[in-house]
């Protein structure tokens, strides 16, 4: 029962449940406790990815770069999930009618 496949299931499913919600949970209890001290001289009229990019340099030498990689990686994502999404509900309905008929 412990095999690779299902460890890596077990993960998969784990971290994609943690993970979304993790993100709400953390930015309600920075609104919850108020913490806002530490963005006080960080810009936050930011209007474009480059700006955003550029805003993280203080953290470190190389964190807009990785923030660079991470929207390269979303948007290369979101390019090839996107299509395929729509085009499955679109042929959904259709599919399914097919499925459903007596031959």
């Amino acid at each position: 029962m412990l095999d690779s496949g299902y460890i890596t299931m077990l993960i998969a499913m784990v971290g994609t449940t943690i993970a979304p919600w993790m993100q709400f949970y953390l930015q309600a209890a920075v609104v919850e406790k108020g913490i806002t001290g530490a963005y006080k001289d960080r810009p936050t009229d930011i209007q474009s990815a480059k700006e955003a990019a550029l805003a993280l340099k203080p953290f470190g030498e190389y964190t807009f770069l990785l923030f660079s990689a991470g929207l390269l990686n979303a948007s290369i994502f979101a390019a090839c999930i996107l299509p395929l999404s729509t085009a499955y509900g679109l042929r959904r309905p259709a599919w399914r009618s097919r499925s459903t008929r007596n031959t």
